[in-house]
């Protein structure tokens, strides 16, 4: 099941021609070694007169040699969409996926701004962000959600007042962190089971003026992972987390989401060394920004097993050139 998933969750990326475009030299070559080696077998077979499930030389066994070896070849060259690792000396489990951030089980953190908006009018809040897309799928109306996080901001000291009309006033420091607790229904084959509790880390990343024009850069990238870190390790619950690439879209952070993602675990291995906070954290891509942004899923993959085997917490907070 668990399998069939991650296959679901990337499967928009297995019908793309750039995927194809990029991987079809491989396929090709694997192609062609793949049936020399099966009809040198077959031929080796016939000459010694072993009587093998492959007919003789004929139309058929020809045609059903490259069926298979095209077949194989295509399968062997699919996309890795899932890679896991163990940091070292520790059980605890970095994740990275391809799909939909949403759909994943789990505890999810949500990049928000300093002021915790959450309208949607005159796009101030995008319906396409991470925030707004999980507005939609969880919340009835913005009322609900704004007396949620008013309620969790409550012992949190703002920053500043300010003075506008058309959002809110109180602003906090960024890598503030609030979090609020939801219940999912659970899948209609599971009705035995109670409905699924999960949590969401609302995290303050961003400046935003009164027009909704979001203000950021890396360091609040930094700042805010060392504080996500420390919340959820004090005041969270050993569940498996779920993140995005934090900041790579309306938070206004100008940086490669790879250079954004490798913060992610850097950080997180550094911090996950000393002190556990979850189970497993799933850092999850967008298969849209796996093509569109031209992610090579397999250097991430390389770069996350070199920080879990090689962990350490001496530069904190701070990446290192790899």
């Amino acid at each position: 099941m668990i399998r069939i998933r991650r296959i679901l969750n990337g499967f928009p990326f297995y019908l793309t021609a750039p995927y194809w475009k990029k991987n079809y030299k491989n396929i090709v070559a694997l192609f062609f070694a793949m049936f020399g080696l099966a009809w040198t077998f077959v031929e080796a077979a016939n000459h010694f007169n072993i009587n093998i499930a492959v007919p003789e030389t004929t139309p058929l066994s020809f045609s059903i040699l490259l069926a298979l070896a095209l077949l194989l070849s295509i399968i062997i060259n699919f996309p890795k969409l899932f890679h896991e690792v163990e940091i070292a000396d520790t059980d605890i489990k970095l994740q990275l996926m391809v799909g939909n951030y949403l759909s994943f089980s789990g505890d999810k953190v949500i990049a928000t701004n300093s002021t915790f908006d959450t309208t949607h009018q005159d796009n101030f809040i995008s319906p396409k962000s991470v925030q707004g897309q999980f507005f939609k799928k969880y919340y009835d109306n913005i009322n609900h959600l704004d007396t949620d996080l008013e309620n969790a901001l409550a012992d949190e000291t703002p920053l500043t007042t300010l003075t506008r009309t058309k959002s809110k006033n109180k602003q906090y420091n960024i890598g503030t962190v609030t979090k609020l607790t939801h219940k999912q229904s659970k899948p209609f084959w599971k009705v035995w089971a109670d409905d699924i509790e999960f949590r969401t880390y609302w995290l303050a990343m961003a400046d935003v003026n009164e027009f909704g024009k979001p203000s950021s850069n890396f360091d609040n990238l930094q700042t805010s992972l060392v504080e996500l870190w420390q919340f959820v390790a004090t005041k969270g619950h050993l569940e498996n987390l779920v993140i995005p690439i934090l900041g790579s879209g309306r938070t206004g952070i100008n940086e490669k989401r790879e250079r954004i993602l490798q913060e992610i675990v850097f950080s997180f291995v550094a911090f996950a060394s000393e002190k556990k906070l979850t189970e497993k954290l799933t850092i999850v891509i967008h298969p849209n920004d796996l093509l569109k942004y031209d992610i090579n899923f397999y250097e991430l993959c390389g770069f996350i097993e070199y920080n879990c085997k090689y962990k350490s917490s001496k530069n904190f907070g701070k990446s290192v050139a790899i």
